[in-house]
Formats: C-alpha cells, sequence, structure tokens
C-alpha cells in the first residue's frame, strides 16, 4: 500500500513497517513528464515520417512538414535547456 505523507510517498512492506521512498511525489511527477513527453514527441516524429510518406510530398514537402510541425519539439526542448541554465 502506498500512501502520501506531506511531500514524500511513504510505502507499507510485508511486516507492515514503513519505509520513506527516496523520491518524492514532485520529483516522480517531473520524471514521469519527461519521460512520457520525450514519447509523444518520437511518435509524433513517425507520424510525421508516415504523413511525408502517404502524401507524397516529395523532399521539400517532408522538409517542411518536418521543419513546421518540429518546432513544438524544438520549443520544448528548448524551455527544458532554458530551466536547467536559469537553475
Amino acid at each position: 500500500m502506498i500512501e502520501v505523507v506531506g511531500q514524500s510517498l511513504v510505502t507499507y512492506n510485508a511486516a507492515h513497517n514503513l519505509t520513506e521512498s527516496a523520491m518524492s511525489e514532485a520529483e516522480f511527477a517531473d520524471w514521469a513528464t519527461k519521460i512520457l513527453v520525450t514519447g509523444l514527441i518520437l511518435y509524433m516524429g513517425y507520424i510525421m515520417y508516415k504523413l511525408t510518406k502517404e502524401s507524397k510530398a516529395g523532399k521539400f514537402g517532408g522538409a517542411i512538414i518536418f521543419l513546421v510541425l518540429g518546432f513544438g519539439v524544438a520549443g520544448f526542448v528548448f524551455k527544458e535547456v532554458l530551466i536547467g541554465i536559469m537553475s
């Protein structure tokens, strides 16, 4: 069983002793967000590739699709880099 106490997760082991986990809820949310958003970015890249192939856009059209739709990815990566620099 897992219980949230303050900012840290407390778990009950088999002997019902309280053990505090090494990761707080905020740290878990931060890791989960980065991992899941990275997965979504990779999936978006696959969708852009598939869209380019199915639409027969050619090399120039494919470059435009990746450039325009890739700006959202670049914005997310830039935000993470900027946060890392500022902190």
